[in-house]
């Protein structure tokens, strides 16, 4: 039996028992985040992703559970006069455990990133990564930590998928003045291991970010600015999120 085949079949039960422990818990020791984000850019990359947290209720160390799933299609030049588009869906779990205390969270994860789609006329896997998610599946790993008490705000995140060799981090600043946060963000994202002398995909993206609060639980935000990576010519970039939290049952 293949070693992909053994993990992949080792994290669906151990995810299984995981969710299965959470959600058999009596009704209202669960809380729940549903999110959903869109980014674009100038050099014909969109994403649209939305996904759902599940996790014990209260303070401490928690089991966590998430599940998302996305599209994402994007265009790369092939030959000096010819792009090719990528369209992709993915579906990830994830499952690990988190601590959660008055004014942060920590949280590290463990799952499967499962990605089916049509590369548009590239030959085998010469097409680079983008966005984190346009590579092939693969064992992913998660960190991620935030703040909510301090002034500013703070969030990170880190992922690896380990078939893809694939490293996506985040990092964002944010001061909350009312229902309004204004701040900063920036992304850096790197294949870490192409294969056949190919170039590893490397991009970089900053700018600054709004966020509105739409309820003492909800809110939307939306990040923008510039973007550059080794394999397109610098452009401009756009992201909309938004995010429901504190949903008991």
């Amino acid at each position: 039996m293949r070693m992909g085949t053994v993990m992949r079949n080792a994290l669906s039960l151990g995810g299984a028992a995981l969710l299965a422990a959470v959600l058999a818990a009596p009704a209202g020791a669960q809380e729940g985040t549903v999110f959903a984000t869109g980014m674009m850019d100038g050099n014909e990359t969109g994403i649209g992703l939305v996904g759902v947290s599940v996790r014990g209720s209260g303070f401490g160390l928690k089991p966590v559970g998430v599940l998302q799933g996305y599209y994402l299609q994007y265009t790369f030049p092939t030959t000096p006069d010819r792009d090719s588009m990528v369209s992709l869906v993915g579906f990830q779990p994830q499952v690990g455990l988190g601590w959660y205390g008055m004014g942060g969270s920590v949280e590290a994860r463990v799952g499967y990133n499962l990605v089916s789609g049509q590369d548009g006329g590239a030959e085998g896997d010469d097409e680079p990564v983008v966005e984190g998610e346009g590579g092939g599946s693969g064992v992913t790993t998660t960190l991620q930590a935030q703040t909510w008490a301090t002034r500013p705000e703070l969030f990170g995140l880190a992922t690896y998928n380990w078939g893809e060799q694939y490293l996506y981090t985040q990092g964002q600043v944010l001061m909350p003045l009312g229902r309004l946060g204004l701040g900063a963000e920036g992304v850096w994202q790197q294949q870490t291991g192409a294969e056949g002398g190919a170039a590893n995909y490397q991009s970089t993206s900053f700018g600054p970010v709004v966020r509105l609060g739409l309820s003492t639980q909800s809110s939307v935000s939306f990040a923008g600015g510039y973007k550059d990576d080794n394999v397109r010519d610098p452009t401009w970039y756009a992201r909309l999120t938004f995010v429901r939290w504190g949903i008991g049952f």
